[in-house]
């Protein structure tokens, strides 16, 4: 069973109803069983907004968010586009004991004007990368750039970036502590400015 519609409180007296529809269902048939729908579609009747959510069903990923678009009330003209490309790390020595750490290696994402004359036009883009090295699940370094794509700004295609680094102590032999931080660094570069960071350092 699956919900096509909910009603809920819109905070202001009234309520609001979104109604679902959701496609591509995929069953395993050696053993790992329902795998879930590829796409889930999500209409709001207070904006008219579509959401149309993508998840993966392939091992070791399956029910993890892959793509988020948002349409207008027409279903064409886009809001937002998200994406995101996936990875694994293996653990563990090789064989039917192996484990796997799935994480969203890297995402993207472009926001696009809601009315107006720019109306459906791209005026933002980002991209985010993680890299995980500690070996517990732990982000030791995201990296984000963000464009301006407003065809009308005085910084149409100039980037802002910023790079934020970690480093974790884990305590994996006796009480078993992981992922408690020692340094984070955030370096921000902008348009013809010299590059800033800021450095904090936390005592355990």
């Amino acid at each position: 069973y699956v919900v096509s519609e909910f009603s809920a409180t819109d905070g202001a007296g009234g309520t609001y109803r979104n109604r679902l529809q959701y496609s591509g269902a995929q069953l395993h048939l050696q053993g790992r069983g329902f795998q879930g729908f590829a796409t889930q579609r999500i209409e709001d009747t207070r904006t008219g907004l579509v959401t149309l959510d993508s998840v993966s069903r392939a091992f070791p990923y399956t029910g993890m968010h892959v793509q988020r678009d948002v349409f207008q009330s027409n279903g064409t003209t886009p809001v937002s586009q998200w994406q995101a490309v996936l990875g694994q790390q293996p653990m563990g020595t090789a064989g039917r004991e192996q484990r796997s750490f799935p994480f969203v290696a890297s995402t993207s994402t472009r926001q696009f004007e809601h009315g107006g004359v720019l109306n459906g036009t791209l005026v933002t883009e980002a991209s985010t990368t993680f890299t995980y090295g500690d070996g517990y699940g732990n982000p030791t370094q995201v990296q984000t750039t963000t464009w301006d794509r407003d065809p009308y700004s005085p910084h149409l295609n100039s980037a802002w970036r910023s790079t934020l680094s970690l480093d974790y102590t884990n305590d994996a032999s006796v009480n078993w502590c992981l992922g408690v931080p020692l340094n984070r660094t955030t370096t921000s570069t902008t348009p013809g400015q010299v590059a800033v960071s800021q450095t904090t350092t936390y005592v355990t």
